[in-house]
């Protein structure tokens, strides 16, 4: 193997090293997102049943 094939060769793995590492930034950036999403529909739905119960405590005290 000569140098410049060495080269060549040694270019291409960095190449694929760094598209493989931008990839993994992307898929970290993406689960990083999807927790906050999680993390924020999780206080909605706990917001709402919040809601329900005091809708339920009104509804029963209305009703006495």
């Amino acid at each position: 193997m000569t140098k410049d094939e060495f080269k060549e060769r040694k270019a291409k793995i960095d190449e694929k090293k760094a598209n493989i590492e931008n990839n993994l930034k992307k898929c970290k950036e993406t689960i990083k997102q999807a927790k906050l999403e999680f993390k924020n529909g999780k206080h909605d739905l706990k917001s709402i049943k919040n809601e329900m119960k005091i809708l339920k405590s009104t509804r029963k005290k209305q009703s006495l």
